[in-house]
């Protein structure tokens, strides 16, 4: 397969070969996933942002942590997986997921206590415009 399609659908899966993605991508980063969730030390106050959660290995345990979890990703295919997955959550009021990238995260200003992103800086267009909006929506 062509780097360029593997790494389109690292940065957005889509389609049947996204899922199969998603999954390989839980699976190489399950230690990472799990080091990045408990260095987050969550509190039961706690509003986490998730940027760029693919393969949704840590959603279930952020939501069991988290008073409320933000998650964005590129894919629309992911985040519809997700909105499906996690409807309960969702209706809660207790989850959101939504299409964005981190240079223009779609959540309101100061509505995180923490965020957290595994493997994913390497798909931003610009650290700059990622950092200053994760800034932004940090309390």
């Amino acid at each position: 397969m062509p780097p360029r399609i593997i790494c389109g659908q690292l940065s957005s899966p889509t389609g049947l070969l996204g899922r199969f993605v998603r999954r390989m991508m839980n699976w190489h980063n399950a230690k990472m996933n799990r080091f990045a969730v408990e260095q987050l030390e969550l509190q039961p106050a706690d509003h986490v942002l998730e940027i760029g959660f693919g393969g949704g290995i840590t959603l279930p345990a952020l939501i069991s942590r988290a008073p409320f979890l933000g998650a964005i990703d590129r894919s629309p295919d992911v985040v519809k997986w997700a909105k499906k997955k996690f409807s309960g959550s969702i209706k809660a009021g207790r989850a959101e997921f939504r299409d964005g990238s981190v240079e223009a995260i779609p959540f309101d200003a100061a509505a995180f206590d923490k965020v957290c992103t595994v493997n994913t800086i390497y798909f931003w267009r610009s650290l700059d415009a990622g950092f200053a909006e994760i800034q932004r929506v940090l309390t």
